[in-house]
C-alpha cells in the first residue's frame, strides 16, 4: 500500500515529539517503563540491538513495526535482575485483517516486581511489595514508504504500579509508542521507535491514588540491521536516548548473530560498555533463547535471561503450472510477426521457430510443427511429410538436430515446405 496521510500525520506527530520540551507539568518526577528491560534473550544476547531487527519472534515487546507481514508468533521470557527484581513478559502477535486492511496485531505483558521491602517503623521492622507492569495492544502494516519497503505500527501502553503490604499505593496510566522500519539496502533495513510521545497533558502520565503524578519518559531509538555479509549473519546496532532528561547520556547496543547451524545461533554483543553473549536453539517451531548480561560493572553479578517462543512456520506457496501442448501445431501467416516471434505454448517451439528467417518462409503457405514422439526416427518424420528421406542434411540443419540417428522426445520441429528445402 502506499503512504497514507495518517502515516504522514504520525511522522509529523514524532518531529513534534522531539522538539518538546520539559515545559509541562511534572509533579512527581518519572515512573520506570519495563519494557527498557523486558526485550527478549535473543536480543539482550545482541547487546539489546532491535530497532531493526524483523524476523524475531518477541516483535511486540520489541519494535511493533517488526510485527506487520509475521505469522503468528508467541513469545515468553524470564530474569531476575540483580537477584532482586524479578522480570517477566509473555505476548505474541497475530496477522489479521480489519477494515479489508492486512496487518498484524499483537498483545503483551510486561512486568517487573519485588517482594519483601523492608520498611523501617517505630514500631519495628515491615515489609512491602513493589510491582510495576505494562500491558500492550499494537497494530502494523507493511507500507510503501517513498519507494522503499516499510513497516509501521502503533502499540498502546497501559501502567499498572503499585505497593501492597505495610504500604499501599497504586497508579495507573497509559502512553503510546510509534515504530517504522524501511528497507534502505537489499538485506539492511533501518528502525526509529518514538517510545510514550503522548503529552502528560493528553494523559500520558501515571495517575497515583495518593494523589501524585509521574512523567513515563521520552525515549528516541534508532538502530540498524544487515545481513549483506552473510546471509547466516545478522548484525544489528541501535543509540537510543531520552528526548527530555539531558542528564541521561544516549546509549549504544550493538551485536552480531551468527547461525551456525539451521537449529543453533551464538550472539555476542555490548550494552553500551557491557558485554552480552546469547544462545539460540530451534526444535521445529519451538525456539529456546538464552541471555547472560553483567550490569552496572560488578563483574560478580550474572544476570542470565530465558525465553521460549513459538514462531509459525512459513509457508511458500509456488504458482502451479501446467502446460498441455497438442503434438501438432498449426503456424499460419497471422501469427508470425516480421521477427518471427511465434505465438505457442512452449519454449521448445519459441527455441525451434526463432532459428528461421523470414526469407525462408512463403507466407501463403502453412506450416506445421510435429511434436517428437517416443521412439519417432528422423527418416518417419521424412516419409510422413515428404515421402523421401533425401532432405535429412537440410532438415537437420534448419532444426539443428545434431545427431541425426536419434530424436529427442518431446520436442517440436518445423516442417518447412517441399519447395523450401529444395532451394536450399
Amino acid at each position: 500500500m502506499k503512504l497514507r496521510p495518517v502515516y504522514l500525520v504520525l511522522l509529523i506527530i514524532w518531529s513534534l515529539e522531539l522538539n518538546n520540551s520539559t515545559s509541562y507539568a511534572i509533579s512527581a518526577g518519572y515512573t520506570d517503563d519495563p519494557l527498557k528491560i523486558s526485550i527478549g534473550a535473543r536480543q539482550m544476547g545482541m547487546g539489546g540491538a532491535m530497532a531493526a531487527i524483523s524476523d524475531g519472534a518477541s516483535s511486540i515487546f520489541n519494535n511493533p513495526a517488526s510485527m506487520a507481514g509475521q505469522k503468528v508468533r508467541l513469545t515468553s521470557m524470564y530474569t531476575s535482575l540483580l537477584g532482586d527484581v524479578n522480570y517477566t513478559i509473555m505476548g505474541g502477535n497475530w496477522p489479521i485483517n480489519l477494515f479489508n486492511r492486512q496487518g498484524s496485531m499483537g498483545i503483551g505483558l510486561a512486568g517487573s516486581s519485588v517482594a519483601g521491602l523492608i520498611d523501617p517503623d517505630p514500631t519495628g521492622f515491615k515489609s512491602f511489595d513493589y510491582h510495576n507492569n505494562v500491558w500492550l495492544l499494537a497494530y502494523g502494516e507493511k507500507i510503501d514508504l517513498f519507494n522503499h519497503q516499510g513497516k509501521i505500527a502503533l502499540r498502546l501502553k497501559y501502567f499498572d504500579e503499585g505497593f501492597t503490604g505495610s504500604q499501599t499505593d497504586y497508579g495507573k496510566g497509559y502512553n503510546l509508542d510509534a515504530g517504522l522500519i524501511f528497507t534502505l539496502w537489499e538485506k539492511t533495513d533501518i528502525g526509529l521507535m518514538v517510545q510514550n510521545f503522548l503529552l502528560s497533558s493528553l494523559g500520558g502520565k501515571v495517575i497515583w491514588a495518593s494523589g501524585g503524578e509521574e512523567s513515563i519518559p521520552k525515549q528516541l531509538r534508532m538502530g540498524i540491521a544487515s545481513r549483506r555479509l552473510r546471509s547466516d549473519v545478522l548484525l544489528a546496532a541501535d543509540v537510543d536516548t531520552y528526548v527530555n532528561r539531558p542528564t541521561y547520556p544516549a546509549r549504544i547496543h550493538a551485536g552480531v548473530e551468527w547461525q551456525i547451524i539451521p537449529t543453533f545461533s551464538l550472539r555476542l554483543g555490548f550494552d553500551n560498555s557491557n558485554p552480552t553473549f546469547g544462545t539460540g536453539l530451534k526444535i521445529g517451531q519451538f525456539v529456546f533463547d538464552y541471555a547472560y548480561h553483567p550490569y552496572f560493572g560488578f563483574r560478580d553479578i550474572t544476570t542470565h535471561y530465558f525465553s521460549l517462543s513459538f514462531i509459525e512456520k512459513e509457508v511458500v506457496e509456488l504458482p502451479k503450472k501446467v502446460v498441455e501442448a497438442p503434438k501438432t501445431i498449426a503456424l499460419t501467416p497471422e501469427v508470425i510477426t516480421p521477427a518471427l516471434k511465434v505465438i505457442v505454448t512452449t519454449p521448445e517451439a519459441i527455441s525451434s521457430a526463432e532459428k528461421f528467417k523470414p526469407s525462408q518462409l512463403k507466407m501463403s503457405t502453412k506450416r506445421v510443427f510435429h511434436y517428437v514422439s517416443n521412439g519417432e526416427t528422423l527418416r518417419d518424420i521424412l516419409l510422413k511429410y515428404y515421402g523421401t528421406t533425401k532432405y535429412y542434411k537440410k532438415f537437420a540443419a534448419l532444426n539443428g538436430i545434431k545427431n541425426v540417428h536419434f530424436l529427442l522426445p518431446g520436442k517440436y520441429l518445423i516442417i518447412p515446405p517441399k519447395e523450401k528445402l529444395e532451394k536450399q
